[in-house]
């Protein structure tokens, strides 16, 4: 049986702030350079995943100074 496939929230570090993508999966990238853009990430189900990004952040808000991953 294969793994559900697991979709992500996440909050990385942005220009101006914190900015909310969709991750497809938690790709760290090569060495996990990726890892230090990373604010915060949260699990998404399938359903979850194909809510708008704005309905995601009202859902999930930025992280507070001092939240970590």
């Amino acid at each position: 049986m294969a793994e559900p496939n697991q979709f992500y929230f996440v909050w990385v570090r942005g220009l101006s702030g914190p900015e909310p993508q969709k991750w497809a999966e938690l790709d760290l990238g090569v060495g996990n350079w990726k890892k230090r853009c990373i604010l915060i990430s949260y699990p998404l189900n399938e359903a979850e995943y194909s809510l708008p990004i704005d309905q995601l952040r009202r859902l999930y808000p930025p992280p507070t100074q001092g939240e970590g991953r």
